[in-house]
């Protein structure tokens, strides 16, 4: 299954995370100006700029969604009701066909509102 996980660069203004570290995409609050446009850590909470396509066989979509959801809930505090695990599922899903739509090894941003490949850098 193919996901998003945190890639450094060199580049980057922003690295908080973890190399290889699940990611999701999130709206960073950081002062550097990648505020809107980060992906954060699912285990650390970490913010960092890109990503990288990554198959990991052994990751199946319902562990991936349980995880998503657990971190939202610590990450931004919302409460762990039926209603916000349906929408961090349905949330879950979109990452995880966005991720397969690209090649393994791509690198990507997130600009606020969608993740795209990144530019040249």
């Amino acid at each position: 299954m193919k996901v998003f996980v945190a890639v450094r660069l060199g580049t980057e203004e922003l690295f908080e995370t973890v190399e290889g570290e699940l990611v999701r995409p999130a709206r960073s609050r950081h002062p550097t100006g990648t505020a809107g446009r980060a992906f954060t850590g699912i285990g650390s909470g970490g913010s960092c700029q890109y990503a990288r396509v990554a198959d990991l066989a052994h990751l199946g979509r319902t562990p991936f969604r349980s995880v998503f959801f657990d971190a939202l809930v610590r990450d931004n505090g919302i409460e762990a009701t039926n209603e916000n695990q349906r929408w961090a599922m349905e949330w879950a899903e979109r990452i995880l066909v966005a991720a397969d739509a690209l090649e393994e090894g791509t690198i990507v941003e997130y600009d606020g509102s969608r993740i795209r490949e990144a530019a040249a850098r």
